[in-house]
């Protein structure tokens, strides 16, 4: 969609430039939160004036329209150029078609990116397509709208044209002397046509032309059309005044003034927000029946007079053209929603004020939006949308109150991350997708059979991450990225099933209370960390775990912790509580090597290798410090099962008369199911004792015995067998 706009001015070669800025009005009206992106050219000595003129914006927010300027040293020369303006970039040239000569102009733009209006050339005025430079001559005319499709409506020797992509229609012997000013993305066309010799609005649809009316005079004009078939424009009254009108469901309404005489409605969005200019000022209608216009001079920056509304997008940003120190330039205002009144839906577009102006008929946050959701000394549920995209959130809540945002099976999604606040929490089936900050005081929480994914971004939590299930039905978390629970954070599970896609880093405190949780996903309890396992509750470990100098793993009486993944347990990791340990996934101690020390019990599986890593003789201090060889040390009652992999570290070479410590236990249970000795390098001459291996967790190495040895021995050996043979009852 885009607005009636013609000029008449000359070509420029001017930069385009960016500024952002965020405006909070003094006035009563602007409680909210406002941001302009200013598009503005840069004055040199070269220029005796510079005026830029926007004509529409497209959902991206990018921008076309049109810069003109006299040059200091032609008197009055005037030139034009078209533009297509992106706003994540801060410069950007004007369009200059490659084998054109004089004015271009660039009136609507597409989602695509791709802009219409015309050319000069040698052989006349041409309409055209333009993109990140690449011009497309389509034929003589001009273009002044296009939509989704690529589809052009404009004018062509004073008769409206339709260019459905391949061939173009001229309207010229349905409307006469004739313009079309817009088409929507059902191929419906509006402008002026010729009715009985005077020029009225007309709606163009599958091949049959519509005469609007008036609102009473001789004349009106249709400058847009959205794809709900709602037209906007201009239209006489009986008085002779020329004012904005509504066109929906056969009748023409007028949408009254500023307070003056004259309006003109420029553009509409699908939601029905309406733009144009009244009594020489830019307004904003809200879409609800019978509301009054807003001026939008309002909540300008200083030194701005916004003097038409162009055009506004899906998402309630509006093209505004007006002044600012003498010069003609443009902005686009991004009005930000905070929730209003008390619980309810995301998707009830009456709970959101947009800058401070109020609720928008049918408008809900959208991609350029930053999100507030406050509690004003209330409590108060809102309730998820199925499918939003922000930019950002931030939901907070009243002292001694509590601001839920409940998901409510649906997906909220964020460019640039959410974050709560003390007094407010996440709940409900769902997905919240981006970064996502929990400061202190905030929370989330699954309940009993609910399911929630937060996806697409680092969740850092100082908060309260609680998923508490019951034996009946489990709570689910789901968690796509990185985790970090800061030092103030805290998780607490109870029947819980957890996914890290990603590694959980752990620095504050994990609960585990009671039933069966599951953790899918690697987690690292750093020096600060501390993972409890209470309750009489059952915790299963799939995927790596490590535990860090420092940090604890406390598993307490009548509590078990199993682990299908690898165990990293580190020098100085506080293996606390007198519950049970199960390793399936292997189990390496100390900081290659290093001493591993657990209080309670511990069971190694069938499939479990725990791993012995040795690399000298040396015990080191009480602490562990300096050991040479892993040692580990159970209080409890050690179980043995699984693999025993001896293997040498740092190039060690064992020798004879060395021995090794290498399990001290308070009971022992069973052996190792298979000892693998390929690892451990032993001296030529030399071999592994592990005849003590069960009796104090000692193994050494010992000479090979002499050969003549060997037969001694095996002398003996038969000596032996024949006395027991004698032994046995006839």
């Amino acid at each position: 969609m885009r607005s009636v706009q013609t000029f008449l001015l000359k070509p420029i070669y001017a930069a385009l430039l960016v500024h952002s800025s965020i405006y909070m009005s003094n006035t009563a009206i602007a409680a909210g939160r406002v941001d302009f992106v200013e598009i503005s050219i840069p004055k040199t000595s070269e220029f005796f004036s510079v005026n830029l003129v926007s004509s529409a914006i497209n959902d991206f927010g990018q921008v076309s329209g049109n810069v003109s300027y006299v040059r200091n040293n032609a008197s009055f020369s005037q030139f034009r150029r078209g533009f297509v303006f992106n706003n994540t970039i801060t410069q950007y040239e004007p369009l200059v078609p490659s084998g054109f000569v004089g004015s271009t102009a660039a009136n609507g733009i597409n989602n695509a990116g791709f802009a219409t209006g015309f050319s000069d050339t040698s052989s006349g005025m041409r309409f055209v397509t333009f993109k990140e430079g690449v011009t497309n001559n389509l034929g003589s005319g001009e273009g002044l709208a296009i939509n989704q499709s690529g589809w052009i409506a404009g004018w062509s020797n004073l008769q409206a044209f339709v260019f459905n992509g391949t061939s173009t229609l001229s309207l010229g012997n349905l409307l006469g002397a004739s313009r079309a000013n817009d088409i929507n993305d059902h191929g419906q066309v509006v402008g002026r046509g010729t009715f009985n010799g005077a020029q009225r609005a007309f709606l163009y649809s599958n091949g049959n032309v519509l005469d609007l009316g008036t609102l009473g005079g001789a004349s009106s004009t249709a400058t847009a059309i959205n794809n709900r078939g709602v037209i906007v424009g201009s239209s006489l009254n009986s008085s002779g005044a020329n004012r904005a009108f509504i066109y929906e469901n056969g009748v023409m309404r007028d949408l009254g003034t500023l307070g003056g005489n004259s309006s003109i409605a420029n553009n509409l969005n699908d939601s029905g927000q309406i733009v144009g200019s009244s009594d020489n000022s830019a307004f904003l209608y809200t879409g609800f029946q019978n509301s009054a216009l807003i001026n939008l001079n309002l909540i300008a920056p200083s030194g701005w007079t916004l003097t038409s509304a162009q055009d506004i997008n899906r998402y309630g940003q509006i093209l505004v053209n007006g002044s600012h120190q003498n010069q003609s330039k443009s902005l686009v205002i991004t009005l930000h929603p905070e929730w209003q009144g008390t619980s309810g839906n995301w998707d009830d577009a009456t709970k959101w004020n947009f800058g401070g102006l109020g609720a928008l008929n049918n408008l809900t946050p959208g991609l350029p939006h930053d999100v507030i959701i406050s509690g004003n000394n209330t409590s108060l549920t809102v309730n998820g949308s199925q499918n939003a995209e922000i930019k950002s959130l931030l939901v907070s809540g009243a002292q001694g109150q509590v601001t839920t945002l409940d998901l409510q099976n649906g997906r909220i999604s964020t460019k640039n991350g959410a974050t709560f606040n003390a007094n407010s929490q996440l709940t409900g089936n769902g997905n919240l997708d981006g970064n996502i900050v929990l400061n202190s005081g905030s929370q989330v929480r699954v309940s009993s059979g609910q399911s929630m994914l937060l996806s697409g971004g680092l969740v850092s939590n100082n908060g309260a991450v609680r998923v508490l299930g019951s034996n009946a039905n489990a709570a689910n978390l789901t968690v796509a990225q990185a985790f970090q629970n800061q030092a103030s954070g805290q998780i607490n599970l109870q029947n819980a099933n957890v996914e890290l896609l990603n590694t959980l880093v752990n620095n504050g405190l994990i609960t585990v209370s009671a039933g069966n949780s599951n953790l899918f996903g690697n987690v690292i309890n750093t020096s600060n960390g501390r993972l409890f396992l209470s309750g009489n509750s059952n915790t299963t470990f799939y995927d790596t775990v490590e535990i860090s100098s420092g940090g604890e793993l406390r598993v307490s009486a009548g509590s078990t912790a199993t682990f299908f993944g690898e165990m990293i347990q580190r020098t100085g990791a506080i293996m606390s509580g007198n519950g049970t340990k199960f390793y399936e996934g292997g189990l390496s101690v100390g900081n290659s090597p290093g001493l591993g020390v657990d209080a309670g019990n511990v069971s190694f599986g069938a499939s479990n290798q725990y791993l012995a890593e040795i690399g000298g003789t040396f015990i080191g201090d009480s602490n562990g410090n300096g050991l040479q060889f892993d040692r580990y040390i159970v209080n409890g009652t050690l179980t043995l099962g699984g693999t025993l992999k001896l293997v040498s570290w740092n190039s060690f070479i064992a020798e004879s008369g060395q021995s090794f410590d290498l399990f001290d236990w308070g009971n022992l249970i069973g052996q190792f199911d298979v000892i693998d000795t390929s690892g451990l390098s032993i001296a030529s001459g030399a071999q592994l004792d592990l005849s003590r291996l069960y009796v104090d967790g000692t193994i050494s190495v010992t000479p090979v015995p002499e050969p003549s040895g060997y037969a001694f021995m095996l002398a003996g050996l038969g000596l032996i067998a024949y006395a027991s043979r004698k032994r046995k009852p006839i």
